[in-house]
């Protein structure tokens, strides 16, 4: 079943409205939200976010360098390695 979308603004829309088929951008094929990156992958914000900052990176360039799955900003989700 669908998610609810959360827009920029906070606003929880649910999955069935007709808003939420005109906000959610196309996914790119197997692309999955960060969320469901972490869980399958294990990964731990925390610890990427501290050697992103150290290194000077931003969490989406280290997340990349960590798993290999590509960022996507226009649809917020990652892409599996090709």
């Amino acid at each position: 079943a669908p998610s609810p979308i959360t827009t920029l603004e906070g606003e929880v829309i649910p999955p069935d409205s007709p808003s939420a088929r005109l906000k959610e951008p196309e996914r790119r094929f197997g692309a999955i939200r960060l969320d469901e990156l972490c869980r399958i992958t294990g990964l731990n914000l925390g610890e990427i976010q501290a050697k992103a900052v150290t290194v000077g990176l931003s969490i989406y360039e280290a997340i990349e360098i960590e798993t290999g799955w590509q960022y996507d900003p226009q649809t917020a989700t990652f892409a599996p390695p090709l």
